[in-house]
């Protein structure tokens, strides 16, 4: 059974000694699945002089003193798959990151068919990694022993897997693209306390309800983020869409006419005040209006003839490397070089996203495919 760092003093006891390791490696579980505010549920974190501790922010103990280690730029954070952790820390615990090492990520610059953690294990040391429960709700206490263990076998091996990758990326001339990758993951914003709201519109067969019927989905919606929220359920657990739809069109007025229709859930039939409540306040709304697709600008020419020639040194540049094409070049950073019209490195390197190694790498390269104002291709 992996340890715990179940009292506050054990906690900050493990970040001061966390503080003087090298490199450490983190992991994070949480309940989406389940709740409707999801949150950090268990902390896995592993480093050489420690081994495995598992954190429990649920139990009531303080996980504050690992913010330190989080942002100390002479600790190297490991992750697997860094952005979900990293945004579900900064909301639960508002802390900052420096120094995070992505191993997913560098797997994928090496060119690996398969970068997920069991296939980097099953590659590195020739262990399968069961499945486990990656579905299981996290929230639960106290947590059984096989999840214990599967949450631990998530960060036994990452150190080492780290030192393997740094070797590899050093060979191949790569660590410091995934450096700098890695960088940008620890500066991306925190996820957002609750989810954002879903869109009636983009419900299947909203396309097909006229304004009235729109006027009740979009109540219907409103009424499921409140039930939603409140029972502190996801959106599906509560009534899916399509449910919502057919209510939409069914308008029914009563308790016993909202439970014959079919798709509806045996507790939404059970409760139906706010549910009857939405469709007569969209009885009563003026009917949606479909928003109209607006007009987009001309678009340069000299911007297109970029986009096409960018993509194709992508092709081209992404099949010598051995890399997944969209690493390589984003087809956002795409778009951004092409309108950017950079007529130099230096410009190119203001351009958001394209990072230092890019521009030492292939800058020269990248300019040759945009067309700039004013010049003669």
């Amino acid at each position: 059974m992996p340890l715990f760092a179940d009292t506050d003093s054990l906690v900050d006891s493990l970040a001061r000694n966390l503080l003087d390791e090298p490199c450490v490696a983190f992991d994070t579980e949480s309940d989406s699945m389940y709740h409707f505010r999801e949150k950090v549920c268990l902390i896995q974190i592993a480093s050489d002089a420690t081994g495995t501790i598992l954190v429990d922010p649920l139990s009531g103990v303080d996980p504050g003193p690992l913010g330190a280690v989080m942002a100390s730029p002479s600790v190297t954070k490991i992750f697997h798959g860094a952005d979900f952790d990293i945004t579900s820390m900064k909301r639960d615990f508002g802390w900052s990151f420096s120094n995070v090492f992505d191993t997913a990520l560098a797997a994928r610059f090496l060119g690996w068919p398969s970068v997920g953690l069991a296939a980097v294990i099953l590659r590195e040391f020739g262990h399968e990694i069961p499945k486990g429960p990656q579905t299981a709700d996290w929230s639960v206490r106290p947590l059984p022993a096989n999840m214990l263990e599967y949450a631990a076998g998530d960060v036994n091996y990452l150190v080492e897997i780290y030192r393997r990758m740094v070797r590899y990326l050093q060979e191949a001339g790569r660590l410091r693209w995934v450096i700098e990758e890695s960088a940008a993951i620890a500066d991306i914003h925190a996820a957002s306390p609750l989810p954002a709201p879903a869109d009636f519109l983009k419900a299947t067969g909203a396309c097909d309800l006229d304004g009235s019927d729109l006027a009740i989905l979009k109540r219907l919606f409103a009424a499921r983020e409140a039930v939603a929220l409140k029972l502190d359920r996801p959106r599906f657990k509560v009534i899916g869409d399509d449910a919502l739809v057919r209510m939409a069109i069914s308008r029914p007025r009563s308790p016993a006419a909202l439970e014959r229709i079919r798709a509806v859930p045996r507790p939404v039939a059970s409760h139906p005040e706010p549910w009857l409540d939405a469709i007569r306040g969209g009885l009563s709304d003026p009917p949606v209006e479909i928003p109209r697709l607006r007009r987009r600008p001309p678009f340069d020419p000299r911007v297109a003839e970029s986009i096409d020639r960018l993509k194709k040194w992508r092709a081209g540049a992404s099949g010598r490397l051995g890399l997944d094409p969209g690493l390589l070049l984003p087809q956002r950073l795409i778009v951004a070089i092409a309108t950017a019209f950079p007529a130099s490195v230096a410009e190119l390197a203001q351009v958001p996203g394209v990072h230092a190694w890019r521009c030492d790498e292939f800058g020269t390269e990248l300019l040759e495919c945009t067309s700039r104002p004013g010049h003669a291709d």
